[in-house]
């Protein structure tokens, strides 16, 4: 397992030459263009239809409802949004 974030894989364990393995799979996730999950690529229009899931999340702890109840309510709102 590497580290997620690049500037952790350029500490001098993962650069010691004495490790050829751990020193070639940190070269290649620095030198390797990085994909992003798509949630991460979409969340400009998550952001703009809502935030659903922190919405969800918030009104779990704020409103008391069931989670189970908060999950089948954003999944309603999502099918709203996918339907617009």
């Amino acid at each position: 397992m590497l580290p997620p974030m690049p500037n952790l894989l350029q500490a001098p364990f993962w650069l010691d030459a004495c490790d050829s393995h751990r020193m070639r799979s940190a070269m290649q996730l620095l030198t390797r263009p990085r994909a992003f999950p798509l949630d991460l690529r979409d969340r400009n229009l998550a952001r703009e239809k809502g935030d659903v899931w922190p919405k969800a999340v918030h009104r779990v702890v704020t409103e008391g409802i069931s989670p189970e109840q908060a999950v089948d309510d954003a999944i309603a709102r999502i099918k709203q949004i996918l339907s617009e």
